[in-house]
Formats: C-alpha cells, structure tokens, sequence
C-alpha cells in the first residue's frame, strides 16, 4: 500500500475507535442524554459502515439512529406538555 491508503485506512480506523468510544461513554449515562451520545456514536458507526460498505454497520445504526431520534422527540413533546401552564378552573 503507499502512503496515502495507509492514511485512509487509518482514518477510517480512527472513525471506529471514536464510534466506540461514543458507545461505551453512552452506556455510563442515562435519559435523553444516553440517547444523544450513543447517536452520536451509532453516526459515526453508520459513516464507517458507508465507507466499508458494511451493510450490516449501516442497517443496523440506520435503526439505532432512527429509534433515538424518536425518542428524543418524543420526550420533547412530552417536556414541553409538562412545561405548559395550567389554568385553574373558574
């Protein structure tokens, strides 16, 4: 291989290493938090699985990604119903 595959190769390593990194820091949180890291991790996943052509990698974190940012949007509805005034009865 030159230089310049070495390089690649190692990059997309590197895109790996973070991914998990992101997914094991998510398993130490809880809540919309743990959701938010552990996307950002299952991105990354999806964006090595692009790049490798593992479509496996890339179902699989299409989904992940997928059921977080339901549930994130979920929890926001609900945030924001639970924050709305309530007006006492006359």
């Amino acid at each position: 291989m030159n230089p310049l595959e070495n390089l690649i190769v190692e990059s997309v390593e590197y895109i790996g290493f973070l991914a998990t990194a992101f997914i094991l820091l998510s398993f130490l949180m809880e809540g919309n938090r743990l959701r938010v890291v552990n996307t950002i991790g299952a991105s990354l996943w999806l964006l090595y699985g692009i790049i490798l052509n593992g479509y496996s990698i890339i179902v699989l974190n299409l989904f992940v990604i997928l059921i977080h940012l339901f549930k994130l949007w979920k929890s926001s509805k609900k945030s924001i119903t639970n924050q709305s005034p309530k007006v006492e009865g006359y």
